[in-house]
């Protein structure tokens, strides 16, 4: 075993451990299965206009896009922080898995961040 390695290293950036599943999509056998959908919203007598799919991401704001193809049903979602921009994807009904990266600045995060999701639109994921 080397002495002249340290783990971590001090410039490492730790992450939090994925997010586990609420333990309502949790079967008693253990495997897991999709909550129920949420109802639909009930009908208002205001018009509601959809944000712009590729509007740049506001400073802290939550985005999440969704994809349904035959047997595939994905989630997409992106944060910017500052000068960092997190995404988080993966199956329905799952965690996903989480990324974080970091801009040279907090406009160069929000372009990113715009540039991405113009990718996912593109490809057919829907803004929920």
């Amino acid at each position: 075993m080397r002495d002249d390695i340290q783990w971590p290293p001090d410039n490492a950036v730790l992450r939090r451990a994925a997010v586990h599943p609420p333990s309502d999509t949790i079967s008693a056998a253990g495997a897991s299965v999709a909550a129920p959908p949420d109802p639909p919203p009930a009908a208002t007598s205001s018009p509601v206009s959809a944000p712009a799919a590729t509007s740049p991401a506001a400073s802290g704001a939550l985005r999440r896009f969704e994809f349904a193809d035959g047997t595939s049903s994905k989630f997409w979602e992106i944060e910017v922080t500052g000068r960092h921009y997190t995404v988080r994807y993966g199956r329905l009904g799952a965690g996903g898995q989480t990324k974080t990266k970091e801009a040279a600045s907090e406009d160069a995060a929000r372009r990113d961040a715009a540039k991405l999701i113009d990718e996912k639109t593109s490809k057919g994921y829907v803004e929920r």
